[in-house]
């Protein structure tokens, strides 16, 4: 998601409707008024006679023109520039806030009446004088009007008018008839609007704060209490105080409030788990448009663009998380997550409620590095300056110190092996007591015993690389703490770990070195360069994958290399800077300094997650798997989308030449020109509109008989000259296409 505000030209942080038409083009009706944006500038849409600057209520007709209305009585409609005020709503003496809707050939609008206004005829009908019904003293004014597209007619509501009670009756309207009245008895207080469903019929009711739902498919029975249902109320939902609904293009329903917004699929259930978005910013308006980007627009805070709606953004702004870097992530046996902070605290989040349920503290401020969860034990071990080790149900740590700067941890065979900034090293965890068991026993009992140092309390082993010694001695963690037997490997800076059934890795700023059968052995690449291993994982099929610092990825199976993967030989793969690796079992996806890489192993297919999918940032710091999502922790927050792949935008960008030059004279634009020998000095300037690139894409061109290939631009260069143009040409709309440098569009 990001954000736009008047630091990127935006008019207004204020407003109150956005809008796509037909050519592509997002309105945005504003404080400041009407404009037109096209991704890079704003037009202004300003009427002449307009009582006022603040523009609202976008929509537009079966012939493209766009209407609009403000704050003081006035309609207008915009046509190919032109801008026209309406008379018909002048007519009726409308000076403040309406509604209205268009129908088809109509406009339907309210002004203390029902009025319908025929755009082909020009004829005005006062619906309320129209039928004697509604002139019955019983009525008092019409209040909203919705157009109900599924039923192929208008729904209206009016207020009774009652001295005793203020409740309505409902009309459904077709081909400009009554087709029924309903009752509604609720009493609604103010601020009354519609939304319609195919099942539904949607009553806000801001007054009372609260929204119900009719069924529409029960039309034989009498109308009763239970025919309305309170479908949402903002005064049990964090007191949020509502505005109104709005249908997205894709058929979901969103309730906006005064803090935040809520999803409904087509059948009105919760998506996300009834997760509000943005939770803190007055929501005005949701716009779905052609890429499929998400558009809301707030009073205030300008306009929010979500890429994706199946990607989910947490943050402090959202959940309640204390703050917003997450540093790395471990997952428990209830699909929860352990989210490792700056503060010395991790969090323990749940996945399903979307909530921080509590705090491990080590009391020592600075950044959580590494977090492990032990599903045996129940212990929580994390890297905090020190190793920290928790009981999954006690906040306090039970053992503290350890280690200096942990980076990774790992279990192998009942022992505790820590990657630290100082070195290696390992500690036995055997019938769940710390320290005092031999660590790795299994692993060194077919080789030679450990030796005591004469000279000193230590032990060593002689099977280290390059003829150097592991040693274990006991090791004061503090004034009154003594582990044992704390095994000490090579004496140089580590930064990751990773243990398979009958080996272990480490990898250490020099290179990668793995464990087994008791003896240490470096892995070299083909050239027989060290390998600098920044993270591990594996796959079910127990291929082990290693990411580097600038060598791309490891494919490594049974303990020898099969391949090596870089941005020279993985088409797709944005950069040889492996951050982090996850897996879903058995797809690969790398966190990269230029977003995220999903990798088929068996296809070596390929795909980057970026910001326009809504990865809102290029430093994750980890990944993880759950509840067939995947969690990516960075320095914004937490992301969360599905593991199955998403959609890709398949609508190419509408283009437009808008404008052409002759010898630098700018003529008009017309759908063909013929040009003489003498006008052979040509500017054609373009223009397209995509969104979700951010001004980041190419434009392609040629002009048919001067052109053999199309030619290549970045899409700050909207133009094409031809210096020396020698023959007729015909120029067309078709010579022109557009690409995103991730080619997703």
């Amino acid at each position: 998601m990001w954000q736009i505000t008047d630091e990127d030209g935006l008019p207004s942080l204020t407003v109150y409707d956005i809008f796509q038409d037909e050519r592509g083009f997002i309105w945005l009706g504003t404080e400041m008024g009407m404009y037109q944006f096209d991704g890079k500038s704003y037009k202004h849409i300003q009427p002449k006679n307009a009582r006022g600057r603040a523009m609202s209520y976008i929509q537009a007709d079966n012939e493209g023109n766009v209407w609009f209305a403000n704050f003081s009585g006035q309609l207008f409609r915009w046509k190919n520039d032109t801008i026209t005020e309406a008379d018909f709503v002048k007519k009726v003496g409308a000076n403040n806030n309406f509604v209205y809707v268009i129908e088809d050939d109509n406009i339907w609008f309210i002004w203390e009446h029902l009025y319908q206004y025929n755009l082909k005829t020009k004829k005005l009908i006062n619906f309320s004088e129209k039928y004697k019904d509604l002139k019955n003293d019983n009525f008092g004014y019409f209040v909203t009007v919705e157009i109900d597209p599924y039923r192929k007619g208008i729904w209206a509501l009016i207020n009774t008018n009652s001295t005793q009670h203020q409740f309505y009756q409902l009309f459904f309207i077709q081909n400009g008839k009554i087709k029924s009245q309903t009752s509604v008895p609720i009493n609604f207080k103010n601020h009354i609007s519609l939304n319609v469903t195919s099942k539904d019929l949607i009553i806000f009711d801001r007054g009372n704060n609260k929204v119900y739902k009719k069924n529409l498919e029960n039309t034989d029975t009498e109308n009763t209490d239970k025919d309305f249902q309170l479908f949402f109320d903002g005064n049990q939902n964090d007191n949020k105080q509502i505005l109104f609904g709005r249908y997205d293009e894709t058929g979901n329903f969103w309730i906006c409030t005064f803090s935040g917004t809520f999803c409904f699929d087509k059948n009105l259930n919760p998506i996300h788990n009834k997760l509000c978005i943005l939770p803190k910013k007055t929501v005005s308006d949701i716009l779905v448009d052609r890429e499929g980007n998400m558009w809301i627009s707030t009073l205030k805070d300008g306009i929010f663009v979500l890429p994706n709606k199946d990607v989910l953004h947490f943050n402090t702004s959202n959940t309640n998380i204390l703050e917003n870097t997450i540093n790395c992530v471990a997952s428990d046996d209830e699909e929860n997550l352990f989210l490792g902070l700056n503060n010395g605290k991790v969090a323990y989040f749940d996945t399903k409620k979307q909530q921080v349920l509590h705090y491990y503290d080590t009391h020592h401020q600075k950044d959580i590095e590494t977090i492990y969860y032990d599903t045996k034990h129940k212990k929580i071990y994390v890297g905090c300056a020190f190793t920290y080790i928790f009981d999954k149900g006690n906040f306090e740590p039970i053992y503290q110190r350890i280690g200096i700067s942990p980076k990774s941890y790992t279990i192998f065979q009942n022992t505790l092996i820590s990657a630290n900034a100082n070195e290696a090293n390992a500690v036995s965890i055997e019938n769940n007591t710390f320290g005092e068991g031999l660590p790795l026993k299994s692993f060194f009992k077919n080789n030679k015993i450990f030796k005591k140092n004469e000279k000193s309390d230590t032990t060593y082993y002689e099977g280290g690389a390059n003829n150097t010694n592991f040693f274990l001695k006991p090791t004061k963690v503090s004034v009154l703490e003594e582990i044992k037997n704390l095994l000490h490997f090579r004496q140089v800076r580590s930064r990751a770990i990773w243990a398979e059934h009958h080996r272990f890795w480490v990898a250490y700023s020099d290179g990668l070195f793995v464990y087994e059968n008791g003896k240490e052995k470096q892995l070299l690449t083909a050239e027989n360069k060290p390998i600098l291993v920044r993270c591990f994982t594996q796959t079910q099929d127990s291929t082990l994958w290693i990411g580097t610092i600038e060598q791309g990825f490891f494919k490594v199976f049974e303990g020898k290399i099969q391949a090596q993967y870089t941005t020279q030989n993985l088409p797709g793969l944005s950069s040889n800077f492996i951050r982090c690796i996850g897996t879903d079992a058995k797809h690969l996806w790398l966190s990269t300094d230029k977003g995220i890489v999903y990798f088929e192993p068996k296809t070596l297919r390929t795909r980057i997650y970026d910001r326009q999918d809504g990865i809102m940032s290029n430093e994750i710091t980890s990944i993880t798997f759950k509840n067939q999502q995947l969690w990516l922790t960075s320095t914004k927050g937490i992301f969360r989308l599905p593991t199955r792949q998403l959609p890709y935008n398949t609508n190419p960008p509408p283009i437009y030449i808008t404008g052409v030059k002759i010898w630098e004279n700018e003529v008009p634009l017309i759908g063909e020109y013929v040009l003489r020998h003498t006008e052979n000095n040509l500017k054609i300037e373009f223009q397209a509109l995509a969104y979700r690139s951010r001004g980041i894409f190419k434009y392609k061109y040629r002009m048919i008989g001067v052109d053999s290939t199309w030619i290549y631009t970045e899409s700050t260069n909207n133009f094409a000259r031809y210096p020396s143009a020698n023959v007729d040409t015909t120029l067309h709309r078709k010579c022109l296409k557009t690409r995103t440098s991730a080619q997703k569009n």
